[in-house]
Formats: structure tokens, sequence, C-alpha cells
């Protein structure tokens, strides 16, 4: 299971936990999301959603695929003493790195 953006979510994932907002259960633990239950859950402010057999490291792991290994490393390397003070175990942390790695990448190649 992994907490999964709302933006990743895809029709067909399966709820590991109720997805919730302000104190109301939209969807129940096992419900399989629809596009209709993934509007509803934007359109209340839902962020993110816990779902089954997947996790935000196999959706970023695609999106590092395609640039090179090497300089992927190279800008996590740059980019990591930003982090030194946080846990990058942590979820939020490993993904800010993720997305921060990405980033500069495209940043790189626009100039």
């Amino acid at each position: 299971m992994g907490r999964i953006s709302i933006d990743n979510l895809q029709p067909g994932m399966i709820l590991d936990e109720d997805a919730l907002a302000g104190g109301n259960t939209l969807l129940t633990a096992g419900s399989t999301l629809s596009a209709k239950h993934i509007d509803i859950l934007r359109s209340w402010g839902v962020m993110d959603a816990e779902i089954k057999g997947i996790s935000n490291a196999d959706i970023g792991a695609g999106e590092m695929e395609q640039f090179d290994i090497e300089m992927v490393k190279i800008f996590e390397d740059q980019l990591r003493p930003l982090y030194a003070l946080n846990d990058e175990k942590d979820a939020f942390i490993s993904e800010l790195l993720r997305v921060s790695t990405l980033y500069n990448i495209e940043k790189s190649k626009n100039e």
C-alpha cells in the first residue's frame, strides 16, 4: 500500500483506507476507483489516498527511467545537502527530493 497523490490515481486502483473529507467518508476501503470517483475526491479537496499494491516509489521510478541514471545521481547528489536535516526515508521528504531532481533535470535541458 502507499499514499498516492490525487494526480496519480487511476481508475481500477483499490483504496486501502477510507477516503475522508471534512469528516465525511467519501469512499470506503476496498472500493475500486472509477474516473468519477477520482473527480469526486478532487472536488472534495482530497489530496491523496492509500492504494493497495502500489507506492509513490513505483510511480516515481517510471518518471526517472526516462533519464540517464548518472544524470539523476548527479542532480540528487547536488540537492541532497538541502535535505541534510531531514529524514530521507520519510515519504514526504523522499518525494520532495524526487520532484526537485526531476525539476532540476528538466530545467537544465532548457538552458
